[in-house]
């Protein structure tokens, strides 16, 4: 996820293949595609976890708003 969400910002969610997140963590593309099997799936997990990060960090806002 880090990768994907490094090579996103660096390049831009349309020019980044498959390819390039395999090359980037050192694994091949067919072992990425095996868990993800687009890019957008890697897009909507990234997604996930920033709502996720989002999430618990407005649930400790509201216990404790100081």
């Amino acid at each position: 996820m880090n990768a994907s969400v490094r090579l996103f910002n660096e390049y831009g969610v349309d020019a980044v293949r498959l390819q390039q997140i395999a090359e980037e963590i050192g694994i091949s593309v067919g072992n990425l595609a095996y868990h993800f099997k687009t890019k957008d799936a890697i897009i909507e997990s990234v997604y996930e976890q920033v709502l996720d990060e989002f999430a618990h960090i407005f649930r400790q806002y509201l216990q404790a708003p100081n």
